[in-house]
C-alpha cells in the first residue's frame, strides 16, 4: 500500500479509437515537451483488435478509410478552386456537396465503425498472432523509454462484450443480435476470443505481472456490464476494472517512489 499520505495525480491521455501505436506516440511527445511521469498505465484491446481487422493488419489506425476520404476530399476542393471567382456558382455548389457528403457522413458513422471493404477478411488466427506480435514489439519500444526517462509500466487488455463468457443478461444480448450477425462483427468477436492467451504468453516474459488480461473479469457477473458492442462499460463496472489493476499499479508506484 502506499499509505494515506501519498498524493497521486492522473491524467488521462485516451482518446476514443486510438491503438496502442498512436498511445506510444503520444508518450513520446509528452517526454518530448518535458513530461516526466511515474508510472504509464496503457489500457488497450478493443480498437486495436478492430483496426487489425478492418485494415487487415496490425498497428494501423481505426477508422483509416475516413482519413483517406478527408484527403480525397481535400484534394477535390483544390482542384476545384479557383482564386479569382470564389463566389460563382461552381464554388457554392461544390461546397454545398462537401456539406450533403458530411451529413451524410455523420448520419452513416455506426457502419463506417463496423466498415467492411470488398476483400476478404484477415483470419482470426492470423489477426490474432500479429496483434500479439505487434504489441509485444511495441511495449519493447516503451519497455526503452521507461529505463530512459525512468518511469514504471502497467499494460491492461480490456474486457470486450464480444469476447466475454459471462451470463448475458437481456440488455447484452439485444446489443449482440442487433450487429452480431454482420460478417465484420464475427470476425472481430472470433480475434477477441483467440488474442488473450496468446498475447498473455507473449507478455509475461517481457513485463511479468506488469500485464493484467482483463477479458475473463466479469465472467460471472449476471448483471449489465456493457453499454454497447463496442466495448463500453456501464459506471457499475468501474470498481472492478479498477481493483483487477490496483496491485500492479500499487507495486508500480513503490518501485517509482525508491
Amino acid at each position: 500500500m502506499l499509505g494515506d499520505k501519498a498524493r497521486v495525480e492522473p491524467t488521462n491521455f485516451g482518446v476514443p479509437g486510438r491503438v496502442f501505436t498512436q498511445e506510444i506516440i503520444e508518450l513520446i511527445l509528452q517526454l518530448r515537451s518535458g513530461a516526466r511521469p511515474d508510472v504509464v498505465v496503457f489500457y488497450d484491446g478493443i480498437n486495436d483488435v478492430v483496426a487489425t481487422v478492418q485494415n487487415g493488419r496490425p498497428g494501423f489506425p481505426q477508422n483509416e478509410f475516413n482519413r483517406l476520404d478527408d484527403f480525397r476530399r481535400g484534394r477535390e476542393i483544390v482542384a476545384n478552386e479557383d482564386p479569382g471567382f470564389a463566389n460563382d456558382l461552381k464554388w457554392t455548389s461544390r461546397i454545398l456537396q462537401i456539406v450533403a457528403d458530411r451529413v451524410q457522413f455523420v448520419r452513416s458513422i455506426k457502419n463506417h465503425f463496423f466498415h467492411e471493404p470488398p476483400e476478404t477478411f484477415i483470419s482470426a488466427d492470423s489477426a490474432a498472432r500479429s496483434i500479439a506480435r505487434t504489441y509485444v514489439a511495441s511495449t519493447r519500444v516503451v519497455e526503452g523509454l521507461a529505463r530512459e526517462y525512468g518511469f514504471q509500466t502497467v499494460y491492461i487488455w480490456q474486457p470486450a462484450l464480444l469476447a466475454m463468457r459471462k451470463p448475458l443478461t437481456e440488455r447484452e444480448k439485444w446489443t449482440i443480435s442487433t450487429d452480431g450477425p454482420r460478417p465484420i462483427v464475427a470476425r472481430i468477436r472470433d480475434v477477441h476470443v483467440a488474442i488473450p492467451p496468446l498475447i498473455d504468453d507473449a507478455m509475461r516474459p517481457i513485463v511479468g505481472d506488469r500485464f493484467i488480461d482483463q477479458s475473463d473479469l466479469f465472467r460471472s457477473d449476471s448483471l449489465d456490464v456493457y453499454e454497447d458492442l463496442f466495448g463500453h462499460t456501464y459506471e457499475r463496472a468501474n470498481l472492478p476494472i479498477v481493483e483487477s489493476m490496483m496491485p500492479a499499479l500499487s507495486a508500480a508506484a513503490l518501485r517509482a517512489l525508491h
